[in-house]
């Protein structure tokens, strides 16, 4: 943990405020055309983008020695519908019916498009020269706590956010039960 402390590491949102806060990282925001040369350069030190399949096409094995996972910064992709509350209603039941199942079946397809391009990924991140690394147990232990801690602190101001943030947890508990229950480790 004591690595994050100073480290000018390139990322967004909660985990820049969690890495800030918790472990002393010095957190920039580029957007994704400028981590390359500012990577390249030194003006970070590291950095978190998309998924291996996506990496690629940016070249990082050329700036990057090593690809860290599992990437507990963002543990899910978000595929968002969004859509005017005031045409929604306008549409009759039946194709709105429809259309959920038409965004959730393109979600379950770029998820596997992405899920088996990222097998691809990190054999090119190998071939390429970058060294894969696994976070131990301990840190991903470490980084949850610090996150855990940063929620409930903005829970503890935002009623709204507090109902989510309970939602979350719970989902999440009952998720990995289920997943220690089903698959081995």
């Amino acid at each position: 943990m004591a690595d994050f402390r100073g480290l000018k590491f390139r990322t967004a949102g909660d985990w820049g405020e969690i890495l800030t806060k918790y472990f002393g990282a010095s957190v920039i925001f580029l957007p994704g055309g400028e981590i390359y040369e500012a990577m390249k350069r030194g003006v970070i030190d590291a950095f978190e983008y998309s998924s291996p399949s996506i990496n690629i096409a940016f070249a990082f094995h050329e700036i990057a020695k090593y690809a860290v996972f599992p990437g507990i910064h963002a543990p899910g992709v978000l595929m968002p519908f969004i859509v005017n509350k005031a045409a929604w209603a306008k549409l009759p039941d039946d194709l709105k019916l429809l259309l959920r199942e038409e965004v959730l079946a393109e979600c379950i397809r770029n998820y596997s498009i992405e899920s088996v391009g990222d097998i691809k990924g990190i054999q090119t991140h190998r071939e390429r020269g970058m060294t894969i690394l696994y976070l131990s147990e301990d840190v991903q232990k470490e980084i949850e706590k610090a996150s855990v801690d940063f929620y409930n602190t903005v829970a503890a101001k935002d009623p709204f956010f507090a109902k989510v943030w309970k939602s979350v947890s719970e989902f999440t508990k009952a998720m990995r039960e289920t997943n220690s229950l089903q698959y081995a480790k």
